[in-house]
């Protein structure tokens, strides 16, 4: 996926505790806001990104599950239909895939806006095989891995082969028991995520008899903001305002995504056409999530159900000069 945490913290997959640690607190030093006051900015980035990742490595329940999520391949919603699994593999498994297995995940604007981790718990079936079965795979592993049968020196792949082949076997001759499990899953959003970005874990799902497990397949779906509305990199907002607000000068004062007070002054007249652009303050762009996109501000404007005669006739002169 687009976030790994051992590559922030600089450390292998087998890291230790201590590794972590010594790991997070020269980078925490590093890039401490109050070192870093020409590049404040990247520095508060890269902060808040290494306290992360060893939030999540420190914690084994954490850390064990973030370790699934870097299998997962990751399709913009403008791809969605794109690209197969990865690499050619070695063995061919002869089983049919078993149909994905497809869950939506909601997601809020600030979540988008931000990428955080979210948890996903899931309910699964699983096939484990009987102990006939197993006995059985045991058997014809050790009578293979003690024959007098050599190949150049390929023995040690051709193990490899077999242990998958007899796996498979053993779903047709002891399809044991289904056993719901239920786990959770880390997901790590990435800022500015569209609706419809598609996660695909390999071979994640439910397992049927006779079939490969099926594929876990998460579909982002984005909330409904009470504020602001998405298009495409852009966040569009609608103000109500006066008449009186529209001819006289008006101030646009919002909340963003990631909390900051935003104040719009507009001293030109509204129109109802009108539409008040304030660039970089949208969604970070997926692939560039430095650079945003803008923020387009558009009015309602409410006009009065009923002037007197006198108002009507002041509101004459005063357009008419």
């Amino acid at each position: 996926m687009g976030v790994n945490y051992y590559d922030i913290l600089q450390v292998d997959r087998d890291a230790k505790d201590e590794d972590l640690k010594r790991a997070y607190k020269r980078l925490a030093m590093k890039w401490h806001p109050d070192k870093n006051l020409t590049n404040k900015e990247d520095a508060e980035s890269m902060f808040k990104k290494v306290s992360e990742a060893y939030e999540v490595l420190s914690d084994p329940h954490k850390r064990a599950f973030f370790d699934s999520t870097l299998k997962a391949r990751v399709e913009p919603a403008a791809d969605a239909g794109a690209s197969g699994d990865g690499g050619p593999t070695r063995y061919q498994n002869p089983l049919p895939k078993a149909p994905p297995m497809e869950r939506k995940l909601p997601c809020t604007l600030e979540e988008l806006y931000k990428g955080i981790t979210k948890e996903v718990k899931l309910s699964r079936f699983i096939i484990q095989a009987t102990g006939a079965g197993v006995m059985k795979m045991v058997l014809i592993l050790v009578w293979y891995k003690y024959s007098s049968v050599k190949d150049c020196g390929s023995g040690e792949s051709k193990t490899l082969d077999l242990v998958a082949e007899i796996a498979v076997m053993n779903r047709f001759l002891n399809p044991g028991q289904r056993t719901l499990v239920e786990e959770v899953l880390l997901v790590q959003l990435q800022p500015g995520w569209k609706k419809g970005t598609k996660l695909t874990y390999l071979e994640k799902g439910y397992e049927l008899e006779n079939h490969r497990p099926a594929d876990l397949v998460i579909f982002i779906y984005e909330e409904l903001h009470s504020v602001y509305t998405r298009d495409g990199d852009d966040l569009v907002v609608t103000q109500k305002i006066s008449l009186v607000e529209a001819l006289t000068g008006y101030t646009v004062k919002l909340v963003t995504l990631d909390g900051r007070n935003l104040t719009v002054p507009i001293r030109q007249i509204i129109h109802p056409e009108y539409e008040k652009v304030v660039e970089r303050e949208g969604m970070p762009l997926p692939k560039h999530p430095k650079k945003k996109g803008n923020l387009r501000i558009k009015f309602k404007i409410t006009f009065p159900d009923h002037l007197t005669p006198d108002q009507k006739l002041e509101m004459k002169k005063l357009l008419s000069d």
